[in-house]
């Protein structure tokens, strides 16, 4: 989509993970006439009106939220709230969110509100904002096998051919890829529709409408991807919007896995948690939630790539020790016991596993045109430059600048080293050969 490419929202306000629709309005201007001189007074709809799913912590239901209404001249005394046309309910004048009564898994509704002052004068209502109750008891949408995803294609003129090629045929390959076979799309294309009465790119609606008109529901499927001409792209939990190339479609698709950017950090000496590094949000080269076809160690790990075949491939590392590591992004062989990862704890050994900061080790073997070859480290829940928990590759002391070649790679002979409670870390790469690398790991 997310911003160049950004999570829908995000850098404005936290999206809840049930998010099935959401829609930001802007204001509508009207005259209306004064309750007292019969004069003429311009009032607005209320602003930043949206309707989503609710978390399932709330159980199935629609959750509103607006920015509050101010009447010039006047006290504001409710809200209007209409569901499909009707009136359901009347926040009060201090409401700036609402949750409606619980509604059956998987209807859609179109909401608009409005403000009415002490006089009873009502303001123009917003521009509609659809939304689907989330199904609560649905199983969590897969990660790994076929991935069932709809693609809606609404107020562009991208054909349906070239949409299924884009997402069934070519994102659906870079997924095959990366995850050596274990993940790839299936799904249908729907559309195209024309979709009016709202604000032109506000995602959300747009899906649900497009649901609508298409009459598929929630259940159907396990993904939603949106075409929408001149939207750009962006993303929320259990659907996403995207415009454009291949990579695109698959970059949005991971942040509806649940995965964030992939993000490089350039540190001028060889020591994690140093202030003066520098961050780059979309930094790795070596991630196709930074810029290419394959996935670090980090987005593998969460996804459950790492774990084929019933063969854990991501080695735990907490004692010192010489350890040898096969390539990232070569699928394992029948048989073999060889890890393609390490993922060493940075923080305090004692804290919980969801809440723990990891550094994670691999080799990548060369690829023409895709991949250089060397060990790559990476930081996962790791603050570095005050940017907590997204995963990024390191480029560590002077020898070690952000570009696209053998540049990022930890040489033989180079190490990184950080401070673990009363000691420290350090991981030393031994030597690179066309399948394996080598390092030393010493914890004191």
């Amino acid at each position: 989509m997310r911003r160049s490419c950004s999570r829908f929202g995000r850098s404005a306000f936290t999206v809840p993970r049930a998010v099935l629709a959401l829609a930001l309005t802007f204001s509508t201007l009207a005259f209306v006439p004064d309750s007292g001189a019969g004069a003429a007074t311009k009032l607005q709809a209320p602003e930043m009106f949206e309707a989503f799913g609710a978390p399932c912590t709330k159980s199935s239901g629609i959750a509103f939220r607006w920015t509050r209404y101010t009447f010039p001249g006047a006290a504001l005394h409710h809200y209007n709230l209409y569901r499909d046309g009707a009136l359901v309910a009347q926040p009060q004048a201090s409401a700036v969110s609402y949750y409606s009564d619980p509604t059956l898994p998987g209807e859609y509704h179109s909401y608009v509100l409005s403000a009415v002052d002490t006089a009873g004068r009502e303001s123009p209502r917003t521009p509609r904002a659809s939304a689907i109750a989330y199904d609560c008891t649905r199983r969590p949408p897969p990660r790994v096998g076929a991935l069932k995803v709809a693609v809606l294609l609404v107020n562009t003129g991208i054909s349906k051919e070239s949409a299924a090629q884009a997402v069934f045929v070519d994102a659906s390959n870079v997924y095959r890829e990366a995850s050596w076979g274990q993940t790839w799309l299936t799904g249908d294309v729907f559309g195209p529709y024309k979709i009016d009465g709202i604000r032109k790119c506000d995602s959300m609606t747009l899906v649900s409408d497009a649901r609508q008109a298409a009459g598929i529901t929630r259940n159907e499927y396990d993904y939603f991807l949106l075409y929408g001409a001149g939207c750009g792209s962006r993303a929320v939990p259990g659907m996403t919007a995207f415009v454009g190339n291949p990579i695109n479609a698959a970059h949005e698709l991971g942040h509806v896995l649940d995965l964030d950017h992939a993000r490089s950090s350039s540190c001028p000496v060889a020591a994690l948690n140093d202030r003066s590094c520098t961050q780059s949000g979309n930094g790795s080269r070596f991630d196709f939630m930074g810029g290419t076809r394959e996935l670090n160690a980090p987005h593998k790990d969460k996804l459950g790539w790492l774990h084929m075949g019933g063969v854990s491939q991501l080695l735990e590392v907490s004692q010192s020790g010489t350890y040898e590591i096969a390539p990232l992004n070569v699928a394992p062989k029948p048989g073999e016991t060889t890890p393609h990862a390490l993922r060493i704890i940075t923080g305090s050994t004692t804290v919980p596993p969801s809440h723990q900061k990891y550094i994670y080790v691999e080799f990548r073997q060369v690829t023409p045109g895709k991949n250089p070859q060397g060990v790559l480290m990476e930081h996962s829940a790791t603050e570095i430059a005050g940017y907590p928990g997204y995963p990024g590759v390191l480029a560590a002391g002077p020898n070690h600048i952000l570009t696209y070649d053998g540049s990022y790679f930890f040489k033989p002979g180079s190490q990184l080293e950080f401070p673990r409670g009363a000691g420290a870390v350090t991981i030393k790469v031994k030597s690179v050969t066309s399948d394996r690398a080598v390092l030393h790991v010493t914890v004191t």
